[in-house]
């Protein structure tokens, strides 16, 4: 299963008000701000990145990190902000493609269903 796949199955399931979509346009956009936002002892310093999918709703954005031979999948939190604090972004790191999946449709129901 592929990201683009995943959410498009979430948006089949919940219709217009899924809050994730495919990055296309502005996938630059989103990895420069990323690294503008990481301290250089960061993974992503040497790594290839590469802007997945991001939420409508929040500042989330999924982030493929390749380096070496290891793959990540991370969502971060952006913050528009160039002095972060220690910490942060914050961001959740994930192991392959159904665990993302598994996420943002629970995090779907918790925040915009079961209110």
């Amino acid at each position: 299963m592929t990201i683009e796949e995943a959410i498009k199955e979430l948006e089949e399931k919940y219709g217009e008000d899924f809050n994730w979509g495919i990055v296309s346009d502005s996938k630059n956009y989103f990895i420069n701000e990323l690294k503008s936002e990481l301290s250089n002892a960061d993974a992503v310093e040497n790594a290839e990145v590469i802007a997945l999918a991001r939420s409508y709703s929040n500042d989330d954005v999924l982030f493929l990190i390749e380096n070496n031979a290891k793959k990540e999948y991370r969502i971060y939190h952006l913050t528009y902000s160039k002095s972060n604090a220690e910490g942060f972004p914050r961001y959740i790191e994930f192991e392959d493609i159904s665990s993302i999946r598994e996420y943002l449709e629970k995090s779907f129901i918790s925040d915009y269903i079961d209110i």
